[in-house]
């Protein structure tokens, strides 16, 4: 989105002047799966991570829906007795959740308290009294991706492993509740010792309850 839309969503989320909420937000963006995301500053100060929703995004995707529905059920399809309808039903159901960014923040509070007894796995804070259905605020948590993981050591790449499937497991047997896009946008590592680092978690708005 041009940044000018950017700052109209947020005027009309917030009912304000976005640079009344705000005392700083970059132009340059991050993309996510519903939307993009932009850095910025509170007038308290604290660094920030703002997602904003693509407009009409909904309706795009259903009308993309709508024309994956006129597949013919043959080949493939018929072979397997895959049922479309069904998938197209559980798949709208899942995708309007992830419509209300409301439900991504409250699984991301309780993923937040959930988790926090590993020190070693970061669950960025959100703002809820500056989140909206289409605008979420939560603070900005950096590091390093999965790509430049690969690049590091062995024993490195053990040590993020351990971290990785520590958290995973704490998430499921644990409190049976686990963070289910394993996109890797949504990874990022901090060093937080000389061989210790830490697992930041991003976007919340798929979570599995078992």
């Amino acid at each position: 989105l041009p940044f000018k839309t950017v700052t109209e969503i947020l005027d009309k989320a917030w009912q304000v002047p976005w640079d009344s909420v705000l005392s700083s937000l970059e132009k340059d963006c991050k993309v996510a799966s519903l939307g993009q995301v932009h850095f910025g500053r509170l007038k308290n100060g604290r660094s920030v991570a703002i997602k904003v929703q693509f407009p009409e995004i909904a309706a795009s995707v259903e009308t993309e829906l709508d024309l994956f529905g006129l597949m013919p059920k043959v080949g493939p399809v018929a072979k397997w007795g895959f049922h479309l309808e069904g998938y197209r039903d559980a798949f709208w159901h899942n995708f309007t959740e992830e419509l209300d960014y409301k439900t991504e923040y409250l699984h991301q509070q309780k993923y937040r308290e959930m988790v926090a007894v590993l020190e070693d796995v970061i669950v960025p804070e959100i703002f809820v009294e500056h989140c909206r259905p289409n605008v979420l605020v939560q603070s900005r948590e950096d590091g390093f991706s999965i790509d430049e993981a690969e690049k590091m050591s062995q024993s490195d790449r053990q040590a993020i492993g351990r971290v990785v499937l520590r958290h995973y497991l704490h998430m499921l047997f644990r409190h049976g509740l686990v963070h289910s896009d394993p996109n890797p946008g949504n990874f990022a590592f901090r060093r937080v010792g000389r061989d210790k680092f830490a697992l930041v978690l991003y976007d919340y708005g798929s979570i599995l309850e078992i």
